[in-house]
């Protein structure tokens, strides 16, 4: 009996932890593409701003 209960707990832990390390790697995730879409708009932001600056000194 004494042992099926223990079986049974360390099933239990095992499944948490392999929640947790799913939800780190989710949490990973989101970080990175949130990361990648802030890289992404400043790429942009600074194409814009140099374009916009060479237009201006090709026309001046």
């Amino acid at each position: 009996m004494c042992r099926v209960v223990l079986h049974a707990q360390e099933r239990q832990k095992q499944a948490l932890q392999l929640h947790t390390r799913r939800r780190m790697q989710v949490h990973n995730l989101a970080l990175s593409l949130v990361w990648l879409s802030i890289a992404e708009g400043f790429l942009r932001w600074r194409v814009v701003v140099v374009g916009a600056s060479e237009d201006r000194t090709a026309s001046g």
